[in-house]
């Protein structure tokens, strides 16, 4: 099983919700949590860019879709002084 950000944050509200997505179990529906869920990943890719383009593209490297978001930011931050 591969632990995926949504896996684990998941488990961090509630182990039952986590068991139930890693089994495939789709839940109800839930508008605010869909807009929510839209928003939080809109802001993650923009942060991401934004923090991508203040650093040199070879002091990065970078996979989307591949690499869990907070794992690229933490390789595209390292060895620099953040003010």
């Amino acid at each position: 099983m591969t632990v995926t950000q949504q896996l684990f944050s998941a488990y961090l509200e509630c182990p039952t919700k986590c068991w139930l997505k890693q089994n495939g179990e789709k839940p109800t529906g839930n508008l605010y949590s869909e807009w929510l869920a839209e928003q939080n990943e809109l802001y993650r890719d923009q942060e991401t860019k934004r923090l991508m383009a203040t650093v040199l593209a070879s002091e990065y490297v970078y996979q989307p879709g591949r690499v869990p978001c907070r794992q690229s930011v933490m390789v595209t931050i390292t060895n620099r002084v953040l003010s």
